[in-house]
Protein backbone atom coordinates (compact mmCIF):
# COMPACT_ATOMS: atom_id res chain seq x y z
CA UNK A 1 0.00 0.00 0.00
CA UNK A 2 1.37 3.37 -0.98
CA UNK A 3 1.62 6.09 1.63
CA UNK A 4 -0.34 8.91 0.01
CA UNK A 5 1.58 11.52 2.02
CA UNK A 6 4.50 10.94 -0.30
CA UNK A 7 2.46 12.25 -3.23
CA UNK A 8 2.53 15.75 -1.79
CA UNK A 9 6.00 15.71 -0.25
CA UNK A 10 8.80 17.87 -1.66
CA UNK A 11 10.63 15.52 -4.01
CA UNK A 12 13.26 18.19 -4.74
CA UNK A 13 14.51 18.01 -1.16
CA UNK A 14 17.53 15.77 -0.68
CA UNK A 15 18.17 13.32 0.68
CA UNK A 16 14.88 11.56 0.05
CA UNK A 17 13.27 9.99 3.08
CA UNK A 18 13.08 6.22 3.37
CA UNK A 19 9.32 6.50 2.80
CA UNK A 20 9.88 8.45 -0.43
CA UNK A 21 12.39 5.86 -1.64
CA UNK A 22 9.94 3.02 -0.95
CA UNK A 23 7.14 4.97 -2.65
CA UNK A 24 9.24 5.59 -5.76
CA UNK A 25 10.36 1.96 -5.99
CA UNK A 26 6.83 0.63 -5.59
CA UNK A 27 5.50 3.21 -8.05
CA UNK A 28 7.92 1.96 -10.70
CA UNK A 29 7.04 -1.65 -9.99
CA UNK A 30 3.33 -0.94 -10.39
CA UNK A 31 3.86 1.06 -13.58
CA UNK A 32 5.90 -1.74 -15.16
CA UNK A 33 3.15 -4.23 -14.37
CA UNK A 34 0.52 -1.89 -15.84
CA UNK A 35 2.60 -1.44 -18.99
CA UNK A 36 2.83 -5.20 -19.38
CA UNK A 37 -0.96 -5.47 -19.18
CA UNK A 38 -1.52 -2.92 -21.92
Amino acid sequence: VLDKRCQTSDWRRRPLSAAQERYAALDVEVLVRLRDLL
